[in-house]
């Protein structure tokens, strides 16, 4: 593989928890690539502060001075290079002209489990679950604010990026294979691959009528059995940290049943912008999170969508 990938960055930014370092350190050895980690130096800074990492973020929103280091940094070591670079930086993508841009997306829940499961060595110790739940949604909030003051622009909108990847149901191996074989292959149309088993379905009470496109919803989905669609089209909105199936449902449910690690989707709407049937594509979360159907899905079809019920009860609060 590495004699065929052309010497092109690789920006890799994410979700708190979805593995961007480690995957990063694995793309690494598959293209023989260095990382520079952007997080790392935020840790460093956050440190020689004496905080920790959210309350560097919380600083930051006031003291661009944070940004502008690491920033600088991502710049200059870009321009400098003589072969290609993985960055592991939350904003690479907008600093680095021609990387391949990917985004690693995790259900919350998910984020949670992996990030208390480092233990006491890691840089962010957290006591339970929840408790890292809650700083996940705090960071990722105050991170948000932050790029939109300083830059003007949504980081984790994914119509930023070339590739996304869930890897709420892959091993670093399998994420890092996903973002090679995308950076060894020519230009492509943005691909947005999903985990089955973390997607929401946008209307679960709906009738079994299966639209062709999500302009017609809130349409039915359909459940009924046939042969598997070989290229499944499953419409989505996505409002982070979480998808909804608007259409191809069916596909989705086949690919649960299959086992597959991910699924590919086409996003028709992401955070507050407009859905094709009217109302902000936001309005979904709370409206899929509500009554029985949605544990009659997780019943039916054996997925857990903790991070949904955490994320709603977290804002209830």
């Amino acid at each position: 593989m590495r004699d065929s990938v052309p010497s092109r960055h690789v920006a890799i930014s994410g979700d708190l928890g979805s593995g961007k370092s480690s995957v990063a350190a694995e793309l690494s050895k598959m293209l023989d690539y260095p990382v520079v980690s952007t997080g790392s130096l935020q840790r460093e800074i956050a440190s020689s502060l004496h905080m920790t990492t959210l309350e560097a973020n919380l600083h930051a929103e006031s003291d661009w001075s944070i940004d502008d280091r690491i920033d600088g940094m991502t710049v200059r070591v870009a321009r400098e290079a003589t072969s290609g670079i993985i960055f592991d930086s939350r904003m690479a993508w907008h600093f680095v002209p021609g990387a391949l841009k990917v985004w690693l997306t995790v259900d919350p829940y998910v984020a949670a489990q992996r990030v208390v499961g480092r233990g006491a060595a890691a840089a962010e110790h957290y006591g339970s679950v929840g408790e890292a739940f809650a700083a996940i949604l705090d960071r990722s909030a105050s991170e948000g604010r932050r790029f939109k003051a300083i830059y003007g622009v949504d980081v984790a909108r994914l119509a930023n990026f070339d590739l996304v990847v869930d890897t709420s149901t892959l091993d670093v191996t399998e994420a890092a294979i996903l973002i090679a074989h995308a950076h060894a292959a020519p230009p492509a149309p943005r691909r947005i691959l999903v985990s089955p088993r973390t997607v929401i379905p946008a209307f679960p009470n709906a009738d079994d009528a299966d639209p062709s496109t999500a302009d017609g919803a809130p349409g039915g989905l359909a459940r009924t059995s046939g042969p598997r669609d070989p290229a499944p089209r499953i419409a989505a909105v996505h409002v982070r940290p979480f998808f909804f199936v608007v259409a191809g449902q069916r596909a989705l449910v086949d690919a649960i049943a299959a086992g597959d690690p991910v699924v590919p989707v086409t996003v028709i709407a992401e955070g507050d912008e407009e859905l094709p049937w009217g109302g902000p594509a936001s309005s979904l979360v709370r409206a899929a999170g509500t009554g029985e159907a949605i544990r009659r899905w997780e019943q039916e079809h054996g997925v857990d969508l903790a991070g949904l019920r955490h994320y709603l009860a977290s804002r209830a609060r």
